[in-house]
């Protein structure tokens, strides 16, 4: 074996030891896979607490998964999961929680498993009764 090869053994049983596990495998495949990108909600739309809507979605690897984050663009900071773990399959039914706080901005953070990421566009969360779109 090469030096190469005993200290990539030598780390794994390291990270084995302290309860963490990994998989060696070539990620040249999902290299070339593009970013995945929020493609719905677009152009600043708002919504109301409650509100049914579909989050659309391109890019990433198309044999993995997605995770998704709402993040508050009013205080920059990660206010619920959406999912933690998804199929990239371009959609996933949501709803507007009832815990945002109403004229705050929003938007996703969306990131596959290679990891590549973006931020979606922004959109406002109003009390009230659903706006029709």
């Amino acid at each position: 074996m090469t030096m190469q090869l005993l200290r990539r053994y030598a780390w794994r049983g390291r990270l084995l030891a302290l309860g963490m596990s990994f998989a060696f495998c070539s990620t040249a495949a999902r290299a070339d896979s593009p970013t995945p990108e929020v493609t719905y909600p677009s152009d600043g739309p708002v919504f109301s607490i409650g509100q049914p809507i579909t989050i659309l979605w391109t890019g990433g690897n198309p044999e993995g998964s997605v995770s998704i984050d709402l993040i508050d663009d009013t205080f920059y900071q990660v206010v619920s999961n959406v999912t933690p773990d998804t199929p990239n399959d371009g959609n996933l039914d949501w709803t507007v929680p009832a815990n945002l706080i109403c004229g705050h901005t929003y938007r996703f953070y969306i990131q596959d498993k290679q990891p590549k990421w973006s931020y979606g566009h922004p959109f406002t969360v109003e009390c009230g009764a659903p706006v029709t779109e």
